[in-house]
């Protein structure tokens, strides 16, 4: 498997739209189960396929937010479950992942997982995929906040909307901590494992861009990713859910992001969070008077 990696509103949600509109690709709706359901099933074994466990499994997944967007029946991951018989957690996983690929009419596409949490808890996933490749992208702190910050008032209602700290100098320091912690995770898997990518780079040069993470994930080019917009209307890729504060992901690749933080923060705030990431600004290539 693969992951993307990303703080919340840095790209994360169009370059999941983008790679699982490739023909050879999957990714599935945001839900995070891996990490939540791995204390309780990671010591999973063949005979747990044919016990009570399986149905403790089964109901803790239902029950996992978010995972009612794949529309996976409990029968049908009974059935799969003990058809193919997965001997650990990492294999009882994968067949949840590659039922969802078969619902989407490709068997046998390479399986990837995007949440934006997975940037705190990535040894935890290389626990039980220790060869797994990670697609990083950044964003802009600046830009990542303002886009926090205009998504306060969006759909209050919406159980799925993120939560925003109201300090928005509280989320440029985990925007900072996080992407730190990848740095040096990336130094330490080597390129084989990770690669970096800039929201700003996929927006203003898609497909140079896109296609870097095709190579690294072994895929050939494909134009169907470019048609990502066209693919989520007709096939509603992005739950409808999430709409509210995704609208984006129905318009084809655009700039008009970039920089948004000129006309959505405050000087004061941009002072702040400026200050708060400096360390952090300056080793992803973020200059102060960057746009």
């Amino acid at each position: 498997m693969f992951f993307i990696l990303g703080f919340p509103r840095s790209g994360t949600t169009l370059l999941r739209l983008m790679l699982t509109s490739h023909p050879d690709i999957v990714i599935p709706p945001e839900c995070s189960f891996i990490t939540w359901l791995a204390e309780d099933y990671d010591d999973w074994t063949k005979s747990d396929c044919f016990s009570s466990r399986k149905d403790n499994f089964i109901n803790a997944l239902s029950e996992s937010r978010k995972f009612e967007t794949w529309q996976l029946s409990s029968v049908q991951l009974g059935k799969a479950i003990e058809s193919h018989s997965p001997t650990n957690y990492a294999e009882l996983v994968m067949l949840v992942y590659r039922l969802f690929s078969i619902s989407m009419g490709k068997d046998k596409a390479l399986l990837g997982d995007k949440n934006n949490v997975y940037l705190s808890q990535i040894e935890r996933i290389l626990n039980h995929f220790p060869r797994a490749k990670f697609v990083w992208i950044t964003r802009d702190v600046r830009d990542v906040c303002a886009s926090l910050k205009s998504i306060r008032s969006v759909a209050r209602d919406n159980g799925y909307r993120p939560q925003v700290d109201s300090n928005l100098v509280n989320e440029a320091t985990k925007w900072s901590a996080q992407n730190l912690a990848m740095v040096e995770l990336a130094r330490d898997l080597g390129e084989s494992q990770v690669m970096p990518l800039t929201y700003e780079g996929l927006v203003t040069k898609p497909i140079p861009t896109i296609t870097k993470a095709l190579n690294f994930l072994d895929c050939g080019w494909d134009p169907r990713v470019m048609d990502f917009h066209v693919m989520n209307a007709h096939l509603t890729l992005e739950p409808k859910a999430t709409l509210a504060w995704k609208q984006m992901t129905l318009e084809p690749v655009s700039t008009s992001s970039v920089g948004r933080w000129r006309d959505f923060l405050t000087s004061s705030e941009v002072r702040e969070i400026t200050g708060s990431a400096m360390s952090a600004m300056a080793e992803l290539g973020y200059s102060e008077s960057s746009t």
